[in-house]
């Protein structure tokens, strides 16, 4: 026994580690002799893991008794076990392992001499050792001889343990505290046999049994012959079993502080699906992800720009405490057949010659080899060549659950959340793997039996096969099979309340596929060469997906039988994966203060409920393994009791087993799907996002020309629109595998009723069913969606219902066409209709989407400054319940808003303004920023994000910061030696600036905050910004300092400035 500890600790680690090692070692003994040794008992003689050699000469054992060659065994047995941890400033961690491994091993004996007789007045044994001789070997019995293995056995448990607890990264922004522990158990147990060899290097190997000779998974080998005989012969093979299953879980627990905002949402779900598409399986989710992950860069970039021309930032911080806890087993159980090997230079013949007793007589090959120049197989009863069967068997199954719960304070004021996720799922397969029987002869094989002979999974090969049979033939291919199957399932929601009104989203999915595999792996049957086949058959012979075949002329291949009968065995493999779900939202007012950008929970006073692209996968194969006889002469000679046509029988042995396709990975399969269903939904929302502001921008454009027919195809139910949305939800569902043109018609009819979908929104929400102004107006959405999901279905089917969902839910419900209200108030008096618009625009800074200098900003400008001069018009306005406005008509003025504040501009006005002007303005207006950027520090960490605003490369970096109080900025950078520079110059000099170390400082006060930066070996810049972390509506003046280092991580497209 070995005992080995190693314990240890340097401050802030520590570390235990013991190893225990058993060994119960054998030594074994050999007896050597010069000449001849006999070794003689009146009773039994056992060599138990020794060895026996002579240089010359005979070794002979001989006794009344039996005769056992056999194994000794040694045990060994390890245990380890260890433990670590270790400690940071805020944080720890630690492991424990251990593992137990118990393992015995055989010693097999070994015979070796020139020539080696063995008799036994009863029984030979020989297991796991070695017969050899150089000449003639010799093994008789009064009763049986048995040559078979020894098992090796290995069995190993594992554990492993994982605790981390303390501080770590947040969502966003942030930072959190909690804990996490992973559990980790694996079991292992295997068996494997090592069979014995018995055999002469250059004379013969004679057997001989009394009753039975049984050689199980061992090989048999001579030079010249190989003869056993015994009352029944059995030559099989042993049994390899495997088993291991592993079982995980993971708790996760804690508290996370984040910063969140619509800017940080954008470029968050642009990394999310970038790294996606980066990693898809399949090419088209790929596509679609990379779509979804440009028109977030797009938002991202818009919300950038907004913030960078004064729009007041929109931004929380959050509170929230979550758990989690997920369970993962896998099993496996598997059985692998090691046949027996019988090799003759000259003749390999088994005789079964029976004892009187019923049933006795038989010779039985199961999944086994025998190999010679001629084959002789005999039997007084049966004659059984057999396969044998592997085994493998899968048992997975996975189940995880989530909640949240959270509190927030940010521009829009207190919120609170919540969401709860739940999944789960299985897989299993079991599958079976024949192993046929060759008998092959490079002359002759002949079989005799005084019964039947069975041909089952098993193959007859030689130059000539000879057969007669006293009973019945029975030839038969064997099948392999495959069962499979899989299921995931998984339902989720939540929600999120603020000051300003409040969402709620929820999904469901499930997935599911199955598999079937039985096909013929390896035809059975007799196959002769240029010799032919001569096969007598006194029964009835019959074949099932066998073949008699021949290479040789027709002359030579002779069949006569009792009777025939024939048939063709049928090989198939299916599978079916099928995915789908459900999913929708609601937003009231500002959503909760959730800042989504994207998917169910973002816009204003929204919603809707609709299927998600279902996918679905399907296969099949089918084939036949034909029965078959080679041309020559069929003589059947009980014609009374035939029943089938011979005629009918099929000559040709060519080509007869027909294969067929392997079942595919159901759970690769779903996971796939699974891939393709969120890259459809995202990419499907983003198509249509990016599409209606197109339409939005071209309505505009013929609005400010006077194009009637422009504007009535641009707007809302226009055809050009829906010609648009038709062509992106071809695009996308056909990449997703959907219906591409039940998704181009789906997605046509929800754009082309649009126009009418916004008149029934508005009278639900005039009715006041619910005497709430943003409720009524969501009430009304969630109808009008709902009416487009369906007419999508049913035009274009689930590819339909998804396009139309998503066409009428981020496109119509963004850009609603609101300007009939004016009208209404004006009531048919041009003047008045002017005086509200102008009111309107002055209300809501019309102007601001526009850059200035362009004729827009002119036109929208001077209307903005003549609607400050109305103040009852706004009055009115400001009073006029239930009314919203179109950012179409006029300029964005007037958002999805309604009840007595609607015409409040708000920073998602701003933004939604500033989606048209921030490529324009960044292109006609370089120098005036150079970047902004959003950074968090906690514990003297920092993270930051930067983008240069002259070409949208986005940085990212960490570093330190002092004070170690959490703290978060939203700062916007000036280069001074970027100023009045060219474009490229600008955008060149801001990522030298952006990339690589800096440092600098700030001062901040009433929230707000100024400083500077300076890159090492590069410029400085100018910030100012707006902080959060200690901030209050007071005085409260706070500085600090920071250094770290940045990288470029990404490019936000169409913002490059062009090069000469």
């Amino acid at each position: 026994m070995k005992i080995k500890t190693r314990p240890g600790s340097d401050g802030s680690r520590s570390y235990a580690e013991s190893l225990h090692r058993s060994d119960d070692t054998l030594s074994a003994s050999t007896l050597h002799a010069g000449d001849s040794l006999a070794v003689v008992s009146g009773k039994n003689i056992t060599v138990s893991g020794s060895g026996i050699g002579l240089d010359k000469g005979t070794a002979t054992l001989a006794a009344q008794g039996d005769v056992t060659i056999g194994a000794a065994t040694e045990t060994h047995v390890d245990n380890a076990r260890e433990q670590h941890s270790h400690s940071n400033v805020g944080s720890r961690s630690e492991v424990a392992s251990s593992s137990r491994t118990t393992t015995t091993l055989s010693q097999g004996s070994t015979v070796s001499a020139d020539a080696v007789t063995i008799a036994s007045g009863r029984d030979i044994k020989v297991a796991g050792s070695t017969i050899v001789g150089t000449n003639d070997v010799s093994l008789s019995a009064a009763h049986d001889v048995m040559i078979t293995t020894t098992q090796d056995t290995q069995s190993t448990s594992t554990s492993y343990q994982k605790h981390d607890s303390g501080f770590g990264a947040g969502g966003g922004i942030g930072i959190s505290y909690g804990s996490q522990k992973q559990i980790d158990t694996a079991n292992t147990s295997t068996v494997t046999n090592t069979g014995s060899t018995v055999g002469s290097l250059n004379g013969n190997l004679n057997i001989v049994a009394g009753n039975d000779l049984h050689v199980t998974g061992s090989d048999l080998i001579a030079a010249k012959n190989v003869t056993g005989t015994g009352a029944n012969v059995v030559i099989d093979s042993a049994t390899d079993t495997y088993h291991h299953d592993q079982t995980q879980t993971v708790d996760k627990s804690g508290f996370t502080l984040a910063v969140k905002a619509p800017v940080l949402d954008a470029i968050s779900n642009a990394v999310d699906q970038a790294h996606a598409a980066g990693h898809s399986k399949d090419d088209r989710a790929a596509a679609l992800h990379g779509m979804a992950a440009a028109s977030s860069a797009i938002d991202a970039a818009n919300g950038l720009g907004a913030l960078a021309h004064g729009a007041a930032p929109e931004v929380k911080v959050e509170l929230s405490y979550g758990t989690s806890h997920s369970k993962n087993t896998f099993a496996e159980d598997s059985t692998t057949s090691r046949g027996s090997n019988v090799s003759a230079g000259g003749t390999a013949a088994f005789v079964a010659t029976g004892d009187g007793t019923s049933g006795s007589g038989k010779l039985t090959i199961a999944g086994s080899n025998v190999n010679a120049t001629d084959v002789v197989l005999a039997a007084k009863n049966q004659v059984n060549l057999v396969n044998t069967t592997d085994t493998d068997s899968t048992r997975s199954t996975n189940a995880s659950s989530s909640a949240s719960v959270g509190v927030s304070y940010g521009t829009q004021g207190f919120g609170v959340s919540a969401s709860m996720a739940k999944a789960h799922g299985d897989a299993n397969s079991d599958a079976a793997m024949q192993n046929n029987t060759h008998v092959t002869a490079a002359n002759t094989a002949t079989i005799l039996s005084g019964g039947d002979t069975n041909i089952i999974g098993a193959n007859v090969n030689g130059r000539q096969v000879n057969a007669d049979i006293g009973g019945n033939l029975n030839m038969a291919s064997v099948q392999d099979t495959m069962t499979s199957s899989a299921h995931q399932t998984s339902t989720g929601g939540g929600f999120s309340i603020s000051q300003g009104g409040g969402s709620a989203s929820f999904s469901h999915t499930n997935a599911s596929a199955n598999g079937s595999y039985v096909g013929v792996n390896e035809q059975a049957g007799i196959q002769a060469g240029d010799g032919g086949f001569n096969v007598n058959v006194k029964g009835n012979t019959d074949l099932k997906g066998a073949t008699i075949a021949s290479t040789a002329d027709a002359a030579n291949n002779n069949f006569s039988t009792g009777t025939l009968t024939f048939s063709d065995i049928q090989n198939s493999s299916s599978y079916n994966a099928h995915s789908g779900g459900i999913g929708g939202g609601v937003t009231l007012g500002d959503g909760g203060s959730n800042y989504a950008t994207h998917g169910s929970t973002s816009g204003t006073n929204a919603g809707g409920v609709a299927p998600m692209l279902s996918q679905n996968d399907s296969g099949s194969d089918s084939a036949r393994t034909r029965s078959a006889i080679s041309a020559g002469t069929i003589s059947v000679t009980d014609a009374a009791h035939q029943t089938q046509d011979v005629a009918s029988l099929s000559r040709d042995t060519t080509n007869t087993n027909g294969t067929i396709a392997k079942l595919p990975d159901v759970n690769n399969l779903l996971d796939r799907q699974s891939d393709m269903m969120a890259a459809a939904s995202a990419a499907g929302e983003a198509v249509s996002r990016r599409v209606g502001d197109f339409a939005q921008s071209k309505y505009k454009e013929a609005e400010a020309n006077g194009d009637q027919a422009g504007m009535d195809a641009w707007k809302e139910g226009g055809t050009a629109r829906a010609e648009m949305q038709a062509a992106g939800a071809a695009i996308v569902t056909g990449l997703a595998g959907g219906n591409a043109v039940g998704g181009a018609a789906g997605a046509a009819i929800a754009s082309i009723t649009a126009g009418k979908l916004n008149e029934l929104r508005d009278a639900i929400a005039g009715a006041n069913p619910t005497g709430s102004a943003s409720a009524n107006e969501a009430l009304g959405n969630i109808v009008a969606n709902a009416i487009a999901t369906g007419a999508g279905s049913a035009i274009g089917g689930n590819a339909g219902a998804v396009s139309g969902y998503d066409v009428d839910r981020f496109n119509r419900q963004l850009h609603p066409d609101e300007k009939a209200a004016i009208k209404k108030l004006a009531n048919g008096d041009p003047n008045e209709e002017h005086r509200l618009e102008a009111a309107g625009c002055a209300l809501v800074h019309c102007a601001a989407e526009y850059a200035p200098g362009t004729a827009d900003y002119a036109k929208y400008s001077a209307l903005e400054q003549e609607g400050t001069g109305y103040t009852s018009e706004q009055t009115q306005l400001r009073d006029y319940n239930g009314t919203s406005f179109s950012t179409a008509g006029y300029g964005g003025m007037v958002r999805q808003t309604s009840g007595s504040n609607q015409f409040k501009y708000s920073a998602d006005d701003a933004k939604s303004d500033n989606n048209a002007l921030v490529s324009d303005v960044l292109a006609t207006q370089p120098g005036k920023l150079d970047y902004v950027a959003i950074a968090g520090s906690a514990f003297g960490g920092s993270a930051s994000i930067a983008v240069n605003l002259h070409n949208g490369n986005v940085y990212m970096g960490g570093g330190g910061a002092v004070p170690v109080t959490p703290a978060a900025a939203i700062t916007f950078g000036v280069i001074p030696a970027a100023a009045n520079k060219a474009p490229t110059i600008q955008a060149d000099k801001t990522d030298s600036y952006l990339g690589g170390g800096s440092f600098g400082g700030n001062v901040c006060a009433y929230g707000g905050c100024i400083g500077g930066t300076h890159a090492v070996g590069g410029d400085t810049s100018i910030e100012v910004g707006l902080g959060f972390g200690g901030f209050t509506r007071a005085a409260n003046f706070a500085g600090g300092g920071a250094s770290g280092f940045s990288l470029p991580a990404f490019s936000l497209p169409g913002m490059q400035p062009k090069r000469n």
